[in-house]
């Protein structure tokens, strides 16, 4: 009987946890799929306008060389100076999502294919991408990156 009351207070636990959650719209993880590709988009044409916009001001990148971008600091890098490179695609070749009522996680596999010195060069990494939703927009709050 005391098993019974345990197995019955964690079920409850968690069926409380959910629902504090609020409620989960079905559509949500193709939403932040589209707010994700709005990212590469915005990297890719080095739109320092859009890419700010997606991203939470306390954004934190730590890329494949393990250094730690901030929000400033990533757009900075991205999207100011003369471009050394042109971007030929940006993307996620493929991705997983999963959402916890506002807050979501990303797992993907990423290409980038540009030209450096006349060559055509390419770069993969996986990432993990956490978005939280701030009023109605998702931002990107965070993103670790590792080669492979």
């Amino acid at each position: 009987m005391r098993r019974l009351a345990k197995v019955l207070g964690t079920v409850s636990l968690v069926a409380w946890f959910g629902a504090a959650q609020g409620p989960l719209r079905a559509d949500a993880a193709s939403d932040v799929k589209a707010v994700d590709s709005n990212v590469y988009d915005a990297i890719a044409a080095r739109d320092a306008a859009r890419l700010g916009d997606v991203l939470d001001d306390g954004f934190l990148l730590t890329n494949t060389f393990g250094d730690v971008y901030d929000k400033e600091k990533f757009l900075s890098a991205c999207c100011s100076g003369a471009a050394t490179s042109k971007t030929l695609l940006l993307g996620a070749t493929e991705s997983l999502v999963k959402t916890f009522g506002s807050a979501a996680v990303i797992v993907a596999r990423t290409e980038m294919r540009f030209t450096k010195d006349n060559q055509e060069q390419k770069l993969t990494w996986r990432s993990t991408r956490m978005y939280v939703k701030s009023g109605t927009k998702w931002k990107l709050v965070a993103e670790q990156r590792t080669s492979f």
